[in-house]
């Protein structure tokens, strides 16, 4: 008999420490799938983060909210449509403020947007957006698509959340800082605006465990392709720590100077130079002669005029024909290629200083281009090519798409753009390139 229950004990001890076993591999097997499905627990709201203070540091968690894959893939066809296959992650998206560097090197507090996949190790685009306006209504962190629309990067940064990649993207210095405007098209500034975004991600309690810092691609759309350029101009010496895998431009801006000059030939853009102006007056602590720059009617009220629109209402106000708003003086220098400085200012110097594409630096680069944009004519990216392969050590290429206007070459370069950071993610050798 104690034969008979010593061995129903023994059968006993090694069921349970069987169960035991299962039980462990279970839980592990259910953490792991948890991983991949499971959103981060979501920071409570307006939540002040205070890690070491400088250039990166996260400022203030304001809101968190979880996108499921079918909410997310929602968001990314209003740009996108039929271009977005079905996701199978849902997305965090953290809006937050970061410190940055501003003007005399004084820290300041940028707004930014996060769109985190749920997933691990995803590489990183961090994107600046398009000219949305200088005033502080204008940041486009507070861009509403259905009332206000100025590109819906909602839809931008979703799309590339569900293929994979963590999206980071920042208003710019001045921006929703009653303190100072927004200096538009200073270079310098956007770029740290940029490289001060990814030092956050990176950092950001969402993304923990869920990004991959060695695959960080800095990308940007017309006024953010001349922020991205920018960064990899100062990567070195402003942002050591951030590794920049690639740089994107979309219809950018890479020649302030020519870009004014276009709206002779042909170009929409009226609205842009105001917007330099009034910058770069602010900036460079100068007074532009606008009698010999802009029409009477314009000249006196130009501050106000330029900060209380919004890229949707700068071509009403401002119109198309470049004859109503600046004078046959100023036409004729952009015409020329002389603006001098005894008849207009700096301006020239100070648009010149803010060019990109002579960055001597290895980063791969891509210019994806409209050939029927009217906004940034294809002239300038094929300019810019001239800089950048006379001066790059790395592989750059443009793509120009015949079909594309500047308002759709995000869209119609979706799939090419897909497949150029894959190409380098994986390390599947060097990226094409343009350049003989």
């Amino acid at each position: 008999m104690a034969q008979s229950k010593s061995l129903l004990t023994r059968r006993i001890t090694l069921g349970l420490a069987l169960v035991a076993v299962i039980a462990v591999g279970g839980y592990q097997a259910y953490n792991s799938w948890k991983l991949q499905h499971t959103p981060p627990p979501a920071a409570p709201r307006h939540t002040t983060v205070k890690p070491k203070i400088g250039p990166g540091s996260i400022h203030q968690i304001i809101s968190v909210t979880q996108f499921t894959p079918a909410a997310a893939e929602a968001e990314a066809k209003q740009n996108y449509g039929s271009e977005i296959a079905t996701s199978p992650y849902g997305v965090t998206r953290v809006l937050f403020t970061y410190i940055s560097t501003g003007i005399d090197n004084k820290p300041i507090t940028v707004y930014a947007r996060a769109y985190i996949p749920n997933t691990s190790k995803a590489p990183v685009i961090a994107m600046a957006p398009g000219t949305t306006g200088v005033g502080d209504q204008c940041a486009a962190s507070l861009e509403q698509p259905a009332t206000h629309n100025w590109a819906n990067y909602e839809s931008h940064m979703m799309a590339y959340a569900t293929q994979g990649y963590a999206g980071v993207i920042t208003d710019y210095e001045g921006m929703r800082d009653p303190s100072s405007i927004h200096h538009y098209m200073v270079g310098a500034l956007e770029g740290q605006a940029v490289l001060d975004s990814i030092r956050a991600l990176k950092v950001l309690p969402q993304a923990h465990n869920r990004i991959n810092t060695d695959a960080v691609f800095a990308a940007g759309y017309s006024q953010g392709g001349h922020a991205a350029f920018w960064a990899d101009t100062l990567n070195a010496t402003y942002a050591p720590d951030v590794h920049l895998a690639g740089i994107i431009g979309w219809g950018p801006v890479m020649d302030v100077a020519q870009s004014l000059a276009g709206i002779t030939q042909g170009s929409t853009l009226t609205w842009f130079g105001p917007s330099v102006l009034v910058s770069y007056a602010d900036y460079y602590k100068v007074a532009f002669p606008l009698n010999n720059i802009l029409l009477p009617q314009w000249q006196p009220n130009l501050t106000a005029d330029v900060l209380g629109h919004c890229i949707d209402t700068d071509i009403a106000f401002w119109g198309t024909n470049p004859a109503k708003v600046y004078t046959t003086q100023f036409l004729d220098g952009l015409k020329s290629g002389s603006l001098p400085e005894d008849q207009f200012g700096p301006l020239q110097s100070e648009m010149q200083s803010n060019q990109v594409g002579s960055e001597q630096t290895a980063t791969p680069k891509l210019i994806n281009q409209g050939q029927l944009d009217n906004v940034i004519l294809p002239s300038q990216a094929q300019s810019a090519m001239t800089r950048i392969c006379a001066n790059t050590r790395g592989p750059a290429e443009l793509k120009i798409y015949p079909k594309a206007t500047h308002y759709t070459t995000m869209r119609d370069s979706f799939r090419d753009t897909i497949d150029w950071m894959n190409h380098i993610v994986r390390h599947d050798g060097t990226p094409p390139s343009s350049c003989s």
